[in-house]
């Protein structure tokens, strides 16, 4: 609407949201379904980072869940501030979790801390759920937001996308994971 009101569309602009929303209506209500009282772990700390973990944190608790945002990495000062900021203009006040493997990034051995770190947090946590990469496996259901995935993740497009995903991580929670991809990762364990 902000777009639409300048240009004298709103009507039009009305029209297109009422028939998006109606579309992704079941969509919606799996998300809904899936994601209500759970804990939604969200580790989001390669590109895009920051911002839409926040805003991933945001949709999950619409959702039913309860977030929490592990390592929220702005890799600079002048990023932190945008973060914050969308927080405050946003009224969200998710649970950020850090790890000590996030201050000692740059070696597979701190990557493997964090691992390890992040499987060890999810315990403390009722029903959770993970959205990130593939590349953790911490044991729980697992929302893989990897680009080959689950992009885009906003709009319309977006909620198909993220309701296909959860209800993938929902459905192969409980197949194996991988020793092999975690030493390939991690080195021998």
């Amino acid at each position: 609407m902000g777009v639409a009101t300048p240009l004298g569309l709103e009507k039009k602009a009305r029209e297109v949201i009422r028939r998006e929303t109606q579309q992704v209506a079941s969509e919606v209500e799996s998300l809904r379904r899936n994601l209500q009282g759970r804990t939604a772990i969200i580790e989001i700390a390669e590109f895009p980072g920051p911002i839409r973990a926040l805003s991933l944190a945001r949709m999950t608790e619409e959702l039913g869940a309860r977030p929490v945002v592990v390592n929220i990495h702005p890799y600079t000062i002048k990023e932190r501030l945008p973060s914050i900021k969308f927080l405050l203009e946003t009224g969200q006040n998710p649970e950020v979790m850090l790890t000590q493997g996030l201050f000692s990034l740059g070696s597979f051995a701190s990557s493997w801390q964090t691992e390890s770190e992040i499987e060890e947090l999810v315990t403390g946590y009722e029903d959770p759920i993970f959205f990130g990469t593939p590349m953790r496996q911490p044991g729980i259901p697992q929302v893989n937001l990897t680009k080959e995935k689950g992009f885009p993740q906003y709009g319309y497009p977006g909620v198909r996308n993220v309701a296909r995903l959860v209800e993938s991580a929902l459905a192969n929670a409980s197949r194996p994971r991988s020793r092999l991809f975690r030493e390939v990762l991690y080195g021998d364990l």
